[in-house]
């Protein structure tokens, strides 16, 4: 783009460095590149423009791998309204206050610390495929007066205060620390939900004893031995 935003500017440059081609680039107009039949246009050139993203709505399909996310419609005094996506923030200048507005899932506080000791991926032979991955982390609970080193693995979860954390996914970003992802599970039912299922199998084996035909063979039987 030209230095009074006025027109846009072109270059072609050949690998060894030296200008094929250079000019002014209009809608329309279709410039060789050089590299076999490749041409480069512009559709389209807006001299003024601000990026807007404005979400649209999708049928929900169980089970597919498009990560959907939820967004809302946001107004704030007299300004336009704006739409967020979960796991955004925009920050408004709102007459003497600057506003911070935050869209997420809620946040649960845990009545204790999990801290990442190490992160630890194994590949597959000759690739960087990653094959497992664990944790290495520490527990701390100053009201249980615990200080507890535990591993989380792919296949093993760590079990603490009715949370149960699984190794979910990781985050490897160059000159950064390794994050890992865990998914966690806190549910005080659980153990009627297995003393329904025990149940329930205790009534399908009723039930398939107390069966007429199987009844009548119990009671023949009976007499037989009486």
């Amino acid at each position: 783009q030209s230095a009074d935003n006025t027109r846009i500017l072109y270059r072609i440059l050949a690998s060894s460095g030296a200008v094929n081609g250079q000019g002014e680039l209009t809608p329309g107009k279709k410039i060789p590149t050089g590299w076999m039949d490749i041409e480069l246009e512009l559709k389209e050139w807006l001299p003024a423009a601000v990026m807007d993203e404005e979400p649209r709505s999708v049928e929900l399909l169980q089970g597919a791998d498009e990560p959907f996310l939820t967004a809302i419609k946001v107004k704030v005094g007299e300004m336009p309204s704006f739409w967020m996506l979960e796991g955004s923030a925009k920050s408004l200048a709102a007459g003497p206050m600057d506003l911070v507005i935050q869209y997420h899932k809620d946040r649960l506080q845990l009545p204790f610390s999990l801290f990442l000791d190490q992160f630890k991926m194994g590949t597959n032979p000759g690739t960087q495929t990653a094959a497992s991955f664990t944790s290495d982390v520490t527990v701390k609970d100053p009201k249980q007066n615990t200080d507890r080193k535990a591993v989380i693995t792919m296949n093993e979860p760590l079990k603490y205060g009715g949370y149960y954390f699984y190794q979910a996914s990781y985050q490897l970003s160059p000159g950064q620390p390794a994050v890992s992802v865990f998914a966690v599970n806190h549910d005080p039912g659980r153990f009627l939900k297995y003393l329904g299922s025990l149940l329930m199998t205790l009534g399908i084996g009723l039930m398939f004893y107390m069966n007429p035909h199987y009844l009548k063979i119990f009671l023949g039987n009976h007499k037989e031995a009486v």
